[in-house]
């Protein structure tokens, strides 16, 4: 009994698994508002009923995809400040892994189909696009943590975190995503990387030295990215 009860879950698991990957597909072919159940339900091979099992309609399917979206940002931002550990091999091993998600192709389908759609329907998804934004906190306290081993310093660590970010998505993801360049090969990327490294290090040494002078900008400047 127990082990007919494990198969029907891992059915209904796949089931599901399947529509979300089905939904994926539609979403990103025909856009959120043209796609449908049917289409949907066809792609899947499933029912539209065993659809309306699992989510009662499309923004259900939209809010589950952008939770699985934050998820890998999450996971790929989920580090430790190692003191025993040079810095910028920290962040060399940090922008690695940033990469990696930026450029694995379910992550690019994934942001094909819930930036445009989330654009053009400011109202889907607020809880999941929240978190996406605080996604990268993981960085933010490897920054508060090198800040607080005496390896960095800055005005906001958690801001300085998603500068590092914003960098990496600059020459990495932005122009992948909109297909304007293809995916940065090893040697592009290495360079992507030592860049955004050695350009974030001189920036945190000139915040110091500000810092250690007085010359400080105004708070509202510090928070600007």
């Amino acid at each position: 009994m127990a082990e007919k009860r494990a198969m029907a879950v891992t059915l209904r698991e796949k089931k599901r698994a399947a529509i979300i990957e089905a939904a994926i597909y539609e979403f990103n072919a025909a856009g959120f508002n043209a796609a449908t159940m049917n289409g949907i339900a066809a792609r899947a091979q499933v029912s539209k009923r065993t659809i309306y099992n699992h989510f009662d309609n499309k923004e259900a399917l939209f809010h589950t995809i952008a939770e699985r979206v934050c998820e890998v940002v999450e996971q790929a931002a989920e580090v430790t400040y190692d003191r025993s550990r040079p810095v910028e091999a920290q962040l060399t091993e940090l922008a690695c892994r940033q990469l990696d998600l930026l450029a694995s192709e379910e992550f690019l389908t994934m942001a094909r189909v819930t930036l445009p759609t989330r654009i053009r329907n400011p109202e889907l998804a607020p809880t999941q696009f929240a978190k996406l934004r605080l996604g990268t906190n993981g960085v933010g306290r490897w920054m508060s943590e090198a800040q607080e081993a005496g390896a960095l310093q800055f005005s906001d660590p958690r801001a300085a975190g998603r500068r590092f970010i914003a960098m990496l998505l600059e020459f990495a993801f932005w122009p992948v995503l909109t297909h304007l360049t293809p995916p940065p090969d090893e040697e592009e990327r290495a360079a992507i990387i030592a860049e955004t490294v050695d350009l974030f290090l001189n920036g945190c040494q000139r915040e110091k030295a500000s810092e250690a002078t007085g010359n400080t900008r105004p708070p509202t400047a510090r928070q600007h990215h």
